[in-house]
């Protein structure tokens, strides 16, 4: 699976405020994605109703920071809880042999840019 597709790279500071929308709006829908898969497989998992935040032009870093913790933490709560489930049945991992482990998503500490 091609996780970079429909991405487009930013060459410079130039294109932040131009693309940031775009960006955080691939990150909504592949976590939608996700959370939906799951909720399809383990259906007591409450999957969270989230909306791209409005992010104004001053506060870009902040706002984007701040929905994108929360959701990269709401994601990984769904995906550890599907994962806890067959490992409490014992289900193992295919390839191991052994209990599936937890997984660990990318939470961003800050989203600044640096020079």
């Amino acid at each position: 699976m091609d996780y970079q597709k429909g991405y487009t790279l930013m060459s410079d500071l130039t294109t932040l405020t131009s693309s940031y929308r775009t960006c955080v709006q691939h990150v909504y829908n592949k976590a939608s994605w996700l959370l939906n898969a799951v909720n399809g497989v383990f259906m007591d998992t409450d999957v969270p109703k989230y909306t791209v935040p409005d992010l104004s032009d001053e506060l870009i870093n902040r706002n984007a920071y701040i929905w994108l913790k929360h959701l990269m933490q709401d994601v990984q709560t769904a995906v550890n809880s599907v994962v806890a489930c067959y490992n409490y049945h014992s289900l193992i991992d295919q390839q191991t042999g052994e209990l599936t482990s937890t997984v660990s998503l990318w939470i961003p500490n800050s989203l600044s840019l640096k020079r």
